[in-house]
């Protein structure tokens, strides 16, 4: 047993930095060594009258597991808020199911950091009792603990927390937006198209990105329009989202979008958007795919990947192409096969189509 240099009379003396100090380094000490025997010496050290000493016990016993659910549950009503949001953490982390009332009790803490903790750790409990006051818990004044019941509210799939997260489209805070659009796509609700279509045009970047996100989890046909307005946008994050989101939705309304998308700055845009017109020639092939076929080539003499090339026969297949080129054959003594190419793609050579060679075209 490890002899814990404080007095069980826990008079004060007069240098507390100092005692406090070897106090915290012996707490810390029996906490890093993983052992349950170490679980009565931390419970009695939540004893302590100096407040570094409780918060640094009631974190180690975080790594006690469910054993020590009772011992944190007691402190969670410490005088200190330091020592109440450590409980409020460390009952998430041991997964203490027991403390759930008591956590949303604490979302009425006065202290904000104690009611940010609180939600996060009810998030990570995922106990749909805590609903309600979860949704309470997004008009709460502190902007952090706005993001963190977002965030346990998506954790817990609720459905009925949409119209309220949907308000906080236009919250003054942007990481509350950011988190509010976060847990609309992952809730999966088809009622938050619409706030996510809002929020592409929000002022921050993140914020657009975790929407177009979510419009892509979602996959409302709705969202076809301003996921395609979205492949403008100056940030790439935005671009590449609103692409996989096009790839997801199919849509021939937008192929003139994603052929212009072919010449992003991004390569990984590029080859969503190479991905999304492949869906589109597989699934409703129109002939203004046809308007790829140049940009596709040479993007599969500068680019690596097979993407492009997919995309550039799916295009071609699909929409009955009224001439063939020869392509070269992976193995030299195999006849070149003919791909038919259509007019519309200008003038095209021979030279300008790559071979079809994995040491040429890696995966995506």
């Amino acid at each position: 047993m490890l002899n814990l240099p404080w007095p069980f009379t826990f008079r004060r003396p007069e240098n507390d930095i100092e005692l406090a100090a070897s106090q915290v380094s012996a707490v810390w000490e029996l906490g890093a060594r993983d052992d349950p025997s170490a679980l009565p010496e931390l419970v009695r050290a939540l004893s302590s009258p100096l407040k570094p000493v409780r918060k640094a016990a009631v974190e180690a016993l975080g790594g006690m597991g469910p054993a020590a659910g009772p011992a944190v549950l007691r402190i969670l009503n410490d005088r200190s808020p330091l020592v109440r949001q450590a409980a409020a953490d460390t009952l998430g982390i041991i997964a203490h199911r027991e403390g759930v009332p008591a956590l949303i009790e604490a979302l009425a803490d006065p202290n904000g950091a104690v009611r940010a903790e609180a939600a996060r750790s009810l998030g990570k409990l995922a106990d749909e009792q805590a609903i309600p006051a979860l949704i309470d818990a997004l008009a709460d004044p502190i902007g952090e603990v706005r993001k963190s019941a977002s965030l346990a509210l998506a954790a817990l799939n609720a459905k009925r927390a949409v119209p309220s997260l949907g308000r906080l489209m236009d919250d003054r805070d942007k990481t509350v937006r950011r988190a509010a659009a976060r847990a609309l796509g992952e809730i999966g609700d088809c009622r938050a198209t619409v706030h996510l279509m809002g929020a592409l045009s929000d002022q921050v970047a993140q914020v657009r990105m975790e929407a177009a996100h979510g419009l892509l989890r979602l996959g409302d046909l709705r969202a076809v329009s301003v996921c395609a307005a979205a492949l403008r946008d100056e940030e790439g994050s935005v671009r590449f989202e609103a692409a996989k989101a096009l790839e997801k939705f199919g849509n021939r309304c937008v192929v003139a979008d994603l052929v212009r998308v072919l010449d992003d700055e991004y390569e990984h845009v590029r080859r969503t958007a190479a991905r999304a017109l492949t869906v589109i020639a597989t699934r409703d092939p129109v002939p203004e795919l046809r308007a790829a076929l140049p940009v596709l080539v040479r993007l599969t003499r500068s680019d690596k990947g097979r993407a492009y090339r997919r995309a550039m026969q799916q295009i071609i297949t699909s929409t009955e192409a009224t001439r063939a080129i020869p392509l070269a054959s992976q193995k030299p003594d195999v006849s070149r096969a003919m791909l038919p190419i259509p007019a519309e793609t200008g003038n095209v050579r021979l030279s300008d189509l790559p071979v079809a060679s994995q040491h040429q075209f890696g995966e995506v």
